[in-house]
């Protein structure tokens, strides 16, 4: 065991005085295949050596990698990338975008080393772009003459004026309407539509409460009536029955059902309430004078029997004229 410990320690002191620095300007970054549809790799060999990472591979081995074909080693030779020396050599291409995550999380140093040579290689970039376009901007400078000025600025003014023609009659022809990022509003050519006068569509100071109780100009006014059945604080009547519900019949057949409805509705249409003088309310057995209540209520009456009862607040006018039977008196 000393003696595998003192042999792994004379390797690594080895490779620490054989360590030599590799600097971030030779870190070289390509595109492969140099048209729209290539992507970034960086070698493998300067990934490690500027790392300090003598077995790279298998340290990180899930990093996309693979090797350098011919034509790939010729382009990285014209841009001197590599030497001669390293074109008959195998070498292996990782992507930059892992590398750059790996610089980040494992070697923040060197990612911030090899970040400010980027940032200057960007300018550098960006002078030479600049003094290109003014060194061409100074060869093709011409002259102008002072007898052609007047023609230029006639034919400026034309271009003008029929561009401005063409763009009015796409806007009346083509762009019938058209919606403003900026303002979210869907502009639409004046005279199409009607438009309503600006009292009709001017805003109130007081639209809506912000808080309970606060003035508002726009509320609806309830009848006593239609207050009973809110629950303010409870209400006072019954939800109103639908007129217009079906009534339920005992046969199964919906043809002789329908058909039973349209006959009753016949013979009811038309009737009219049957009149008993002297009516006494068959549960309170009192007359139409008074109720439990001591006040005047109006009575309904069977259609088989003499028997009456007074009816509930909820029932509409419709629902009182119909014909009344008492099926559950017998019981």
């Amino acid at each position: 065991m000393g003696s595998g410990d003192s042999s792994r320690s004379c390797e690594t002191s080895s490779q620490d005085l054989g360590y030599s620095y590799f600097p971030a300007e030779n870190l070289i970054e390509y595109k492969w295949p140099p048209d729209e549809t290539g992507e970034y790799y960086m070698l493998q060999e300067q990934v490690s050596e500027y790392l300090g990472v003598t077995s790279f591979k298998r340290k990180y081995p899930d990093l996309e990698r693979r090797d350098l074909s011919h034509k790939e080693k010729l382009y990285l030779r014209e841009l001197n990338v590599i030497t001669e020396t390293q074109c008959t050599l195998g070498l292996t291409a990782l992507r930059s975008d892992e590398v750059i995550d790996l610089m980040i999380k494992e070697y923040p140093a060197k990612h911030a080393e090899y970040s400010v040579i980027l940032q200057e290689k960007e300018r550098q970039r960006i002078t030479d772009h600049y003094k290109e376009y003014s060194q061409m901007q100074q060869q093709n400078t011409q002259k102008v003459e002072a007898s052609k000025v007047p023609e230029y600025i006639k034919k400026a003014a034309k271009k003008a004026a029929e561009f401005n023609s063409n763009l009015n009659r796409e806007r009346m022809e083509e762009r019938r309407a058209y919606f403003d990022l900026q303002t979210h509003i869907i502009q639409v050519p004046q005279g199409k539509y009607k438009i309503l006068p600006t009292e009709r569509t001017k805003v109130s100071p007081y639209p809506v409460a912000l808080i309970p109780g606060q003035f508002q100009e726009y509320y609806k006014r309830y009848s006593p009536d239609e207050l009973r059945y809110l629950p303010l604080n409870t209400a006072l009547y019954e939800p109103p029955l639908d007129p217009e519900l079906p009534a339920l019949d005992s046969d199964g057949d919906s043809d002789d059902a329908e058909e039973g409805r349209g006959d009753e509705k016949r013979k009811t249409k038309g009737n009219s309430p049957k009149v008993i003088p002297n009516a006494i309310c068959g549960i309170c057995l009192k007359g139409k004078e008074s109720n439990k209540k001591g006040k005047a209520e109006a009575l309904i009456h069977c259609s088989q029997c003499d028997n009456s009862g007074k009816y509930l607040h909820t029932l509409s006018g419709f629902l009182r004229e119909l014909v009344w039977q008492i099926f559950l008196w017998k019981y």
